[in-house]
């Protein structure tokens, strides 16, 4: 599987390069990054349209402006989509639903393992309590630029789908380089239930990603969350 990786310069775009290198069975065709300056070691442009390369699937970690020039290349290249970026509008999600009529996008908050857990372990506590509140803290890095966070949000979704009368409240704090802390607390009358989850590496995501590249390619148009 040839991948091309979109933000290759960023904290998980470059995660992602380092992991594509070392793993057989997928490898790296190149990478777009606006911030390349040719001595990355690999194949890196400025631009979508100057990678060339041969390629079954692109996974973007940039932001929400190249993004949308990345949905335009894979539409007109015909590839599958991981995206990763966070903090789209709901502009950006009209486009993204156009192009998922013709190819296969897979885009999620969350490409950690544990993450899928979570939101079920919360899902089946709200519905055992009869009366609860919710309150999601979650805690990234100075320079993360979207707050809420993606993984914030959808919980707050999940939860909300499910009841839309229970009370939800985010916390939103940045902190140093923090690379991903979220506390989920459901409490009841009588009893309440707290789950934190940690990002300790990066590389968490990266794994999750490439696996969901790897579970993208071969299915048929549409957007995906899993």
């Amino acid at each position: 599987m040839d991948v091309i990786v979109s933000g290759a310069k960023g904290k998980m775009g470059s995660t992602l390069v380092r992991l594509l290198l070392r793993t057989s069975g997928a490898h790296l065709s190149g990478g777009i990054d606006r911030n390349t300056d040719g001595s990355e070691g690999f194949n890196c442009v400025k631009s979508a349209e100057q990678a060339v390369w041969p390629a079954d699937v692109i996974v973007d970690f940039s932001n929400r402006t190249q993004t949308r020039e990345i949905v335009s290349f894979a539409v007109s290249r015909r590839l599958p989509l991981v995206i990763g970026t966070t903090g789209q509008t709901p502009e950006d999600m009209v486009e993204i639903r156009k192009a998922a009529e013709i190819i296969s996008i897979l885009m999620t908050a969350n490409f950690a393992v544990c993450y899928p857990l979570i939101r079920s372990v919360v899902a089946e506590t709200v519905g055992a309590l009869e009366a609860c509140e919710v309150t999601i803290t979650e805690i990234h890095g100075v320079h993360k630029k979207d707050s809420p966070s993606g993984t914030a949000k959808a919980f707050a979704s999940d939860i909300l789908s499910g009841n839309a009368n229970i009370p939800v409240e985010i916390i939103s704090k940045r902190e140093a380089d923090v690379k991903g802390i979220h506390e989920i607390t459901v409490k009841g009358a009588d009893e309440k239930l707290t789950i934190i989850h940690e990002i300790i590496s990066r590389d968490s995501f990266a794994h999750g990603a490439l696996e969901a590249a790897k579970r993208l390619t071969g299915r048929s148009p549409g957007l995906y969350t899993e």
